[in-house]
């Protein structure tokens, strides 16, 4: 089920298909998860401590868990990650 706070323009779409590697420069690399506990209705890339990779739309924070939207090819699923379970974002 898709969801009006996850839908996406064209332009978006192009952008969300770019995967980040610590090479470019250009990107944040955060590794202080707790720093994702500010955020909200925000999308970031999030590396996960078993190297899984993907987009996230953050919904709320609640505990040590993020609640949100993972993109999972042209559809976002609703995942809750733990905090510790992160390693990086950007």
């Amino acid at each position: 089920m898709a969801y009006n706070s996850c839908r996406i323009n064209e332009a978006q779409k192009s952008v969300l298909k770019y995967k980040p590697n610590h090479k470019h420069k250009h990107l944040l690399l955060e590794t202080y998860s707790s720093l994702l506990i500010n955020q909200k209705n925000i999308i970031v890339y999030i590396t996960l401590n078993n190297d899984e990779g993907f987009w996230f739309y953050i919904n709320e924070y609640s505990g040590t868990r993020i609640n949100g939207c993972e993109k999972q090819d042209e559809h976002w699923v609703h995942r809750v990650i733990e905090l510790s379970d992160i390693r990086c974002f950007f």
